[in-house]
């Protein structure tokens, strides 16, 4: 039983759909895994990385330049043919949508030919091809209630929570530790904003006396680097982290953008945290999820702008001074976690298929 998984291009996306892929496995070792994207770099090295099997189809984001429509147009036809050619010839079960331009033609191909179709939605607000696709799905999978309200009438959807990979899952079961370092994720690419901001307040920062790890990203690893050394202090300044359950561990407190993906792993190792959200989304999503962890008493949010070097550096001091309020902004991240996700999304795509061959066979 092939299970086609369409979308990525970021890890964001591409993991959660990991995470299913390996669960579906341990429900029944009958299924079989596939990722279709836009064969960018970090998408094919992921799949490299996990060894799963990839393919590579046309398409193209919503063009923001008139001269770009016409490939953009090109890319939504050859992706659909090039996909219904592919689900039909490969005789797929069923495709999950993870989300970004890449997902929209094979879930419309997936959907035209009646086979079941999923969505994944890591964001309180849906991206545009979720919202676009979500009444052709079988079922739209949130991470948060409030996706809901942002979804057309008649869609199907369940808050199943994100899809998160089983090894980070097992790893959360530790004891959290308020007297840990402080964690800076500046981004798998590069938030150049987060990175900046930490930059402008690492004196401050290391005069709290706490280990500090920073996830500068490959983009922007040098320039953070330098800036540490030039400030003449020592901390682990990294491009990227390969194992993360030991970042969020060891962390007392975390200081990140405010993507999906990065808020369910910091809800699951009940990490506290201070947000700054990417500003110049149109949605606004990252405000919109980081609001979800401030209502819950789990973080705070700092906007970029003039002074919030010091307005951070002012935040984690007054949040690192008081262990009894770490420990309860722990419990609250901790109650926003679904460690079961990946789980209950494979659940839901297996029950899908059991009833499609129970009728028939009646």
């Amino acid at each position: 039983m092939l299970v086609v998984f369409a979308g990525g291009a970021t890890g964001g996306h591409i993991y959660p759909g990991v995470a299913v892929a390996r669960a579906l496995a341990e429900i029944d070792g009958r299924f079989e895994c596939e990722f279709w994207g836009s064969g960018r770099a970090l998408e094919a090295e992921i799949l490299k990385k996990e060894n799963l099997p990839s393919v590579v189809l046309p398409s193209a984001p919503l063009p923001h330049d008139p001269l770009a429509i016409p490939r953009f147009v090109w890319s939504i036809g050859a992706g659909y043919f090039g996909a219904r050619r592919l689900l039909k010839s490969k005789r797929a079960s069923a495709v999950v949508g993870l989300g970004g331009f890449s997902s929209f033609a094979p879930v419309v191909a997936a959907s035209r030919m009646g086979l079941p179709a999923f969505l994944l939605e890591q964001n309180a607000v849906p991206g545009v091809a979720n919202i676009r696709l979500a009444r052709r799905a079988t079922l739209s999978c949130l991470s948060w209630q409030a996706s809901a309200e942002h979804l057309p009438s008649g869609a199907r959807w369940e808050v199943t929570g994100n899809p998160l990979r089983r090894f980070i899952v097992e790893a959360a079961a530790g004891e959290y530790n308020p007297s840990g370092g402080i964690l800076v994720l500046g981004g798998s690419t590069g938030a150049v904003g987060v990175n900046s901001m930490v930059v402008d307040a690492v004196k401050d920062l290391a005069a709290l006396g706490r280990r500090i790890t920073h996830q500068a990203g490959g983009g922007d690893f040098e320039r953070v680097r330098a800036a540490y050394a030039a400030a003449g202090v020592a901390a682990e300044v990294v491009p990227y982290i390969d194992d993360m359950p030991s970042a969020y561990s060891g962390a007392a407190l975390a200081i990140a953008r405010a993507g999906g993906t990065t808020l369910s792993e910091l809800a699951i190792f009940g990490v506290p945290s201070i947000l700054v959200p990417y500003p110049h989304h149109k949605d606004c999503h990252q405000m919109a999820n980081a609001r979800i962890f401030t209502g819950a008493a789990a973080a705070r949010i700092i906007e970029e702008g003039k002074g919030a070097g010091a307005a951070l550096a002012a935040a984690a001091k007054e949040m690192l001074a008081d262990s009894a309020a770490l420990r309860k902004m722990h419990v609250a991240a901790k109650t926003l976690g679904r460690p079961e996700a990946a789980r209950t999304v494979a659940s839901r795509i297996n029950e899908s298929l059991q009833g499609r061959r129970a009728v028939a066979n009646s």
